[in-house]
């Protein structure tokens, strides 16, 4: 449950609940019907199956359907905005650390090549920039995209295998500019879902940094 929504999956469907309303979900079948990871956002949730990541939106429509008598059916489903897909996909070894969803952008970490992280535009499933994933320096062993904010100015944070952590922009993707290392010794990491704080716990300590994108403008302003 996150961002006033409660999702429920079944072996052959999925339910969304509104904190509005819990008395008539939203009810729709399952591609598959064999999912290992529900990831939410305020206005998307993300559904990893057996061999498909789906991205749907909380938004209802409504289908109508000839019933052949005065009656017509109205069913209510779930919105499925892409289902993003690159060479070699593994759904089924996706996990937490593994994919992360923003309001406008999938992530999801290479599960054979573990220094590549693979960015899509969460409402049409197309590759971000020039179509080619990211290409960290070491293994990556977590990511964790900004919540909020402007598209344009999307973050995503990677831990790789030295607990390094860092920082890059989405949208501007082999430029260097709003890239960095934030810190050493992170065993795990969190955006806020409020504003553009991040959240870590750094050598067994609790560190918060109020404006992480600041290491894009001037780092000595960093640990200010």
């Amino acid at each position: 449950m996150s961002h006033g929504h409660l999702v429920v999956v079944t072996t052959s469907q999925c339910y969304v609940y509104t904190t509005r309303n819990w008395n008539t979900p939203t009810i729709f079948d399952l591609k598959e019907g064999s999912v290992s990871l529900i990831r939410q956002t305020s206005r998307q949730f993300l559904i990893v199956e057996s061999t498909a990541i789906f991205v749907y939106s909380y938004e209802v429509s409504v289908i109508n359907h000839e019933s052949g008598t005065l009656l017509d059916h109205h069913h209510h489903q779930g919105r499925m905005l892409c289902s993003p897909k690159w060479p070699g996909m593994r759904p089924e070894a996706l996990s937490r650390q593994t994919v992360s969803l923003s309001s406008d952008c999938v992530a999801v970490r290479d599960m054979t090549d573990e220094k590549t992280v693979h960015m899509f535009d969460s409402n049409t499933g197309k590759p971000l920039g020039d179509g080619r994933p990211f290409v960290h320096k070491q293994d990556v062993v977590e990511i964790a995209l900004e919540q909020t904010g402007p598209a344009h100015e999307r973050k995503l944070a990677i831990i790789d295998k030295n607990r390094d952590l860092h920082l890059i922009s989405v949208r501007r993707l082999g430029s260097g500019s709003g890239s960095g290392k934030l810190g050493a010794m992170v065993q795990s990491l969190r955006w806020s879902s409020d504003c553009s704080m991040l959240a870590a716990m750094q050598d067994s300590r609790f560190t918060l940094w109020y404006y992480p994108a600041i290491i894009s403008v001037d780092r000595a302003l960093l640990n200010r």
